[in-house]
């Protein structure tokens, strides 16, 4: 019998610490894409992420803190592309347009092409997409919300409280 209590007693102490901790809170969305391959949070509160359209074409787009786009590259092909990169004040990222090249991106949007002097370079790492997400920061973490049906994708931003 005190085992009983003990566990529940146990039981309405995690409850009760559960209910006091605070909720995270969604501070905007963007995008309604059907697929979003990766995300990469720049570390206070924006991130970039790689999204493909049914055609497989597909585009880099960067956000910042606030949800509002500083940056968008569609493509025309179905090639890889992969953030490499994603800072509140650069965003670099691989793709193959012509050939493989790497981009970075400044703050206010511009973009630049980064060769080699030979005007040749080698991305070997996108041989394939590279689906890995690094989707938190110090204050929060970005979520998909997959619509069904229609099976379109929604970016989403929380704060941890």
């Amino acid at each position: 019998m005190s085992r009983i209590l003990f566990t529940t007693g146990m039981l309405l102490g995690a409850l009760f610490s559960v209910m006091h901790v605070n909720a995270a809170t969604q501070r905007w969305s963007y995008d309604d894409a059907p697929t979003i391959v990766s995300v990469m949070a720049d570390g206070s509160g924006g991130c970039s992420y790689v999204r493909r359209e049914t055609n497989l074409f597909g585009s880099i787009i960067w956000l910042d803190k606030k949800g509002t786009l500083v940056y968008r590259a569609d493509f025309t092909t179905n090639l890889p592309a992969t953030i490499v990169r994603c800072t509140k004040k650069q965003l670099i990222y691989a793709t193959y347009q012509d050939s493989w090249r790497f981009v970075q991106v400044a703050r206010d949007g511009t973009a630049t092409p980064i060769t080699a002097g030979n005007n040749t370079l080698t991305v070997p790492f996108l041989a394939e997409e590279i689906p890995a997400s690094f989707t938190t920061d110090r204050k929060g973490f970005f979520g998909l919300l997959v619509k069904i049906p229609g099976s379109r994708v929604t970016l989403i931003r929380f704060d941890y409280k």
